[in-house]
């Protein structure tokens, strides 16, 4: 029997293969963002926006509704080459058709056809998508192959992104890179898919069993989506490329840091699905109790420091023409606490349970409330409008899963008293913050040195706060595996 893996290295693998995903960007888009400069920055982003757009209505609730599937039947060979093979006859069906609505699309609609050869480039990712199989990967809790292959396709787009990206008109060139380094990453997912199915003869393959659960999955799949992408495709039309740039590079530098805190806790998903299948309630409960104390552990002490620094960060991130990003940057902050902790509660305990239809309901409100006051703000406030619809909206969603999803979240006898040690000391880290950034200023009018020194200082004052209050959680973790081998 197959060696079972462990939440702790599948959370680290998750983590850093979500890391690596933004590692790219994070490397490449301050070089990038002055090459190309706002407005052809501005319109790789918004093509990019729409393209996923696209790729949501392929992926038909895939995502989602496969990673059950496969988590439920994975430790039978034969069982889960049916279940995929079933549920990949029915994405590639809707990857057909959605390509024809592409297609046409970019002829009829003319911001597209103004730009037609960038979206034929970037078009070619829904098909991508349909093939990397990832939610088969995450089924199988194979986060560690994930990680690596993650980094293989990364390694290839840094270089190619600075070897080939070198004036304003290579927007173009830039997101081809994209295409490119996805080839490569699928490439290793077929490799190693093959060793993971068997042959499975097309009269066993029960398409009709899954099309309604893909179906229904596919409604939160892609109201989730759809809400997590519709305010950059609204300010793109309503604003222009220059404020969709401005609002991406804001949210660019959150991104970077919610995505590490959603990855670490995603892992639970395939597991508490698991448990909840073979009745193991019980178990979930010491799981669920520390997924809920990393939402305080990490995102609290992120959103001071970002910002006490978002000047210095945007300054760094992408230079003085992206200025305007700043104020949109801290009125995004919030959403390093609000998305781990609206993930935790809809994703890892509502679906595990099976009460897609709370969620669902959740998301559609918010969807519907972010439309709304996206056409009320962005006219008047541009990115910064945008970015105030998506606080009230995220707020929405979590207002909705806590009210409608209580008792299963009470089931969980979650506990909030070890996060008020996380309160107070990310108060003590941000004044120290505070002070030593002022110090610096009078001393150097280096951002990158303002950022290193106030983020390293920050850091270590957090850690010795929680160590000097007897945090029981994380710190005797710090010190395992990280004290010891100083002492050693």
């Amino acid at each position: 029997m197959k060696k079972k893996k462990s939440v702790k290295a599948n959370a680290f693998f998750n983590t850093l293969k979500e890391f690596l995903d933004l590692a790219a960007p994070l490397i490449t888009f301050p070089y990038v963002a002055r090459v190309l400069m706002p407005e052809n920055l501005g319109k790789v982003q918004f093509a990019t926006s729409i393209i996923q757009v696209f790729t949501y209505f392929a992926a038909l609730g895939i995502p989602l509704y496969g990673v059950r599937k496969i988590a439920e039947v994975r430790d039978s060979v034969h069982e889960r080459s049916k279940v995929f093979k079933s549920i990949l006859t029915i994405e590639l069906v809707a990857t057909a058709i959605v390509y024809v609505i592409f297609l046409s699309s970019i002829f009829y609609v003319d911001k597209f056809h103004k730009e037609v050869l960038l979206y034929l480039i970037l078009g070619i990712q829904i098909g991508f998508k349909t093939f990397g199989f990832e939610w088969f990967f995450q089924g199988m809790e194979e986060y560690k192959f994930m990680a690596y292959r993650k980094f293989f396709a990364k390694v290839i787009s840094i270089i190619l992104t600075f070897t080939l990206v070198k004036g304003p008109e290579d927007y173009i060139i830039y997101g081809s890179i994209a295409i490119i380094s996805t080839f490569f990453s699928r490439v290793l997912n077929y490799w190693n898919l093959r060793k993971m199915i068997e042959h499975v003869p097309f009269r066993e393959v029960n398409v009709r069993e899954h099309i309604n659960g893909a179906l229904y999955f596919f409604f939160l799949f892609i109201s989730t989506k759809l809400y997590n992408n519709i305010d950059k495709v609204m300010l793109g039309f309503m604003s222009g490329d220059a404020s969709v740039s401005y609002y991406v590079t804001a949210n660019k530098l959150i991104r970077i840091i919610k995505t590490v805190f959603v990855a670490a806790n995603s892992v639970l998903i395939p597991r508490f699905s698991n448990m909840v299948a073979r009745g193991k309630h019980e178990k979930m409960k010491p799981l669920a109790q520390k997924a809920f104390s990393v939402i305080f552990f990490l995102p609290l002490p992120a959103m001071a420091g970002l910002y006490l620094l978002s000047y210095e960060s945007v300054m760094i991130f992408g230079g003085r023409k992206y200025l305007s990003a700043v104020t949109t940057m801290r009125i995004l902050l919030p959403i390093l606490m609000l998305l781990p902790l609206k993930s935790f509660i809809g994703k890892q305990i509502l679906l595990s349970y099976g009460k897609q239809k709370l969620v669902l309901v959740a998301i559609l409100l918010s969807t519907l409330m972010n439309i709304v006051l996206n056409f009320m703000l962005i006219p008047a406030f541009s990115q910064n409008g945008a970015a105030l619809a998506s606080i009230l909206s995220e707020m929405m969603i979590l207002a909705v899963e806590i009210i409608f999803g209580w008792s299963y979240i009470k089931q969980m006898e979650l506990h909030f008293r070890q996060n008020f040690k996380y309160i107070a000391a990310t108060f003590i880290m941000s004044l120290s913050v505070f002070a030593i950034k002022q110090i610096l200023l009078t001393q150097s009018d280096s951002v990158g040195l303002i950022v290193a020194v106030s983020a390293a200082a920050g850091s270590v004052i957090y850690a010795l706060s929680l160590i000097a209050m007897k945090e029981s959680l994380f710190v005797p973790i710090i010190r395992k595996h990280f004290l010891k081998r100083i002492s050693h």
